[in-house]
């Protein structure tokens, strides 16, 4: 996805779970959404310097809450913000489902214009949406990783 930030919410690094890589809170634009997010940049040495700048990122998250499959093709797909800082309310197409570890688990793609998300069945209490349907959920602390990492 593409996004363009806009501002610097705190210089302070935000550590990323289980990982060594530090992030900050920032706000963005993007084609389908205006919000806040953890962004990991590539270079994290002049971070006032990423203002006005342009990203190609890819979206993760902390944990997906209240997820729902919808058997109605007319409901809008969108990325809400919802009250917390870094959380929204995604609504989106499935455009794969693929098992994993010996069909144990799915690995479930979705798309909301040029975001795209993949969850886990295990985050949704293993509910298999099937390709083409519409799903909802909150999605809890989204994290945008610069494409360059």
């Amino acid at each position: 996805m593409q996004i363009t930030i806009t501002a610097i919410l705190a210089e302070t690094a935000v550590p990323i779970r289980f990982t060594s890589i530090d992030g900050f809170w920032v706000n963005f634009t993007a084609e389908h959404i205006v919000g806040s997010a953890i962004f990991v940049p590539y270079n994290s040495e002049n971070i006032s310097a990423l203002i006005g700048q342009t990203f190609f990122v890819e979206l993760n998250h902390e944990r997906i809450i209240n997820f729902q499959c919808h058997r109605n093709d007319f409901i809008k797909c969108s990325i809400i913000p919802l009250a917390e800082i870094g959380n929204y309310k995604v609504t989106g197409k499935v455009t794969s489902v693929v098992f994993v570890d010996n069909g144990k688990t799915a690995l479930i793609d979705l798309k909301v214009g040029d975001a795209n998300f993949t969850i886990d069945s295990n985050e949704i209490m293993n509910q298999i949406p099937q390709v083409g349907e519409i799903v909802s959920f909150d999605l809890i602390e989204l994290s945008l990783w610069d494409e360059n990492l």
